[in-house]
């Protein structure tokens, strides 16, 4: 997986001094795997560890992997092939399965649950809640936004008396 395709699927976990660092190993892509960890800390006025970190967070075994792979990305800019297997692999390779098992354990507990959207987005919606109301029965789907908010203003009433 890429440097960047890894910011975007961790990014849920980064901070701002994450933040701050990723946008200083973007910014001197061409020369980062030159600087130690140390100037790189110095140049942002933050500790060494917090680059570790960041580097852990991604999913690198540690700084220096993170540098090397930077420096093969920048060295090898190959145009990906776009065919369905290695978008399929790629697909696979940005599930975070903790995150995965997280949402699966919120669907199991939940009493219902809600589905919004609107435009092209809505139809393939439409086909996963039809799966999940074969499954459980308690899932909804809503095309109009005051359909959501009559619902939940109907459940918060539910719950008053």
């Amino acid at each position: 997986m890429l440097f960047d395709e890894r910011i975007l699927n961790y990014e849920f976990k980064l901070n701002d001094t994450d933040d701050s660092i990723i946008s200083y190993l973007q910014k001197n892509r061409l020369q980062i795997h030159m600087l130690s960890i140390k100037k790189i800390a110095e140049d942002l006025y933050i500790s060494p560890n917090s680059i570790t970190r960041l580097s852990h967070k991604l999913g690198y075994d540690g700084v220096s992997e993170l540098k090397i792979a930077l420096k093969n990305e920048t060295q090898n800019k190959v145009d990906e092939d776009n065919n369905q297997k290695n978008l399929l692999n790629k697909t696979f390779e940005l599930i975070d399965h903790e995150r995965e098992e997280k949402i699966i354990r919120h669907f199991l507990a939940a009493k219902r649950i809600i589905f919004f959207a609107v435009g092209q987005t809505a139809y393939p919606t439409k086909i996963y809640v039809k799966s999940f109301q074969i499954l459980d029965g308690k899932s909804v789907f809503y095309t109009y936004q005051h359909e959501v908010l009559y619902e939940n203003e109907s459940d918060e009433k539910k719950f008053l008396y």
